[in-house]
């Protein structure tokens, strides 16, 4: 039992310096959670990021070039009711995508500058006459669509007509 008696007094003489070495053990874990965490949040922008673009070409590249230009046609030329059709699938797709992309943005996994591009891809989209006919009907009251993106695309809309 003396070992322990000895061992307990110089624990008691040195206290101070065992609470120090342990602060700074913790201080350091600290930093370093935070240093992994950091990494980690940008390597998951990174891979959304990645995801989003790759998401984005996929659907450009499986839109039917006949289908593509008759979206971005006027409303008058009508294709026949298997493309218009095949027109108001894609249309549905690409808002559905383009929803996709405000909802990453708005749970901060996509940061400002990446939004502006995606956003005015989606703005571009809308100048397209079937696409605006689609939103106003399908999307623009529609409370199952984020109400910060409907008013997103309204506005943009409305400007447009004001012009």
């Amino acid at each position: 039992m003396e070992w322990i008696e000895s061992f307990l007094k110089v624990f008691a003489d040195y206290k101070d310096v065992f609470a120090g070495i342990g602060y700074s053990l913790v201080a350091v874990g600290l930093i370093f959670t935070w240093v992994q965490l950091r990494a980690a949040k940008k390597r998951a922008r990174a891979n959304t990021s990645y995801q989003i673009h790759k998401d984005g070409r996929e659907i450009r590249n499986s839109i039917k070039d006949n289908i593509f230009g008759l979206i971005e046609s006027p409303l008058v030329p009508k294709g026949s009711n298997e493309e218009e059709e095949e027109a108001t699938k894609v249309i549905r797709e690409m808002l559905m995508y383009f929803s996709s992309v405000y909802h990453q943005y708005d749970f901060g996994n996509i940061d400002e500058s990446e939004w502006k591009l995606l956003k005015q891809q989606l703005l571009n989209f809308l100048d397209k006459e079937r696409v605006a006919k689609y939103w106003e009907k399908n999307i623009s009251d529609n409370p199952l669509w984020h109400k910060r993106l409907r008013k997103l695309g309204d506005d943009y809309l409305q400007e447009t007509k004001e012009e």
